[in-house]
């Protein structure tokens, strides 16, 4: 019985989900069509910062990394997308004019889309830190540099303390790159995005939602009593 109840109970959640979805009247073309373009080209970024910051035995086969890489992560960014509409819709919900309630939900999808890519880069550089202090364990200990202010070559290395020896300050330096290489990968995934969210958008006609069909019948039928009038007029 508690089965038969949790099955059920799973069952209305995905199809109040799915009724949630129909009800947003998105432009699925767009959104899958803007999330594989906006995944390849973040996962391109994503793979040049970490073939620069990242740890080594991560960096064969970089075509092959960048298309598997790429298309998992596209339903992250059509989810991505999704949010970003949602609260363009919610937000400008009652706007009238459509390029300014267009141009809201392109910066919020900008927004998200890049705050997505930004995560992935932390992930990334976070699993990239872990393999890089263990090579720095062992190149310090093997160098028998372990609890010593020296480099590799036997001199006084910068910013070492009694507290903080060789390996510290180098995994210490280490992290402050990932750091870095998240801000900067997550501000170039921005303008990326910017960019080719607003070329998409141009060449679909500023489709991000789709009309709901009462409301087409009834442009349909306006234009055409519109121009039925004016032909007499023009007899």
């Amino acid at each position: 019985m508690d089965t038969a109840k949790k099955s059920g109970s799973a069952k209305e959640r995905a199809e109040r989900f799915v009724s949630y979805l129909k009800s947003l009247r998105l432009s699925w073309t767009t959104v899958v069509v803007l999330a594989v373009l906006l995944a390849f080209a973040d996962g391109f970024v994503l793979l040049a910062f970490q073939g620069a910051v990242g740890a080594v035995e991560r960096q064969s086969e970089p075509f092959r990394r960048w298309i598997i890489g790429s298309l998992l992560l596209v339903p992250f960014f059509v989810a991505a997308i999704v949010v970003g509409m949602i609260l363009a819709r919610r937000w400008a919900g009652k706007v009238q004019r459509r390029w300014v309630k267009g141009g809201i939900a392109v910066l919020l999808i900008v927004a998200t889309t890049a705050l997505l890519g930004a995560g992935v880069e932390g992930v990334s550089g976070a699993y990239d830190y872990s393999l890089q202090s263990r090579h720095i364990d062992l190149m310090v200990s093997t160098h028998s540099l372990h609890n010593t202010g020296k480099s590799l070559f036997g001199l006084p290395t910068p910013g070492t303390t009694a507290s903080c020896d060789a390996a510290c300050r180098q995994k210490h330096d280490t992290i402050v790159t990932h750091i870095r290489s998240v801000f900067l990968a997550g501000k170039y995934m921005l303008m990326i995005n910017l960019g080719l969210t607003l070329w998409l958008v141009a060449i679909r006609g500023g489709r991000l939602w789709v009309t709901p069909k009462r409301k087409r019948q009834q442009m349909t039928g306006t234009v055409g009593l519109s121009e039925g009038s004016a032909q007499p007029a023009l007899a």
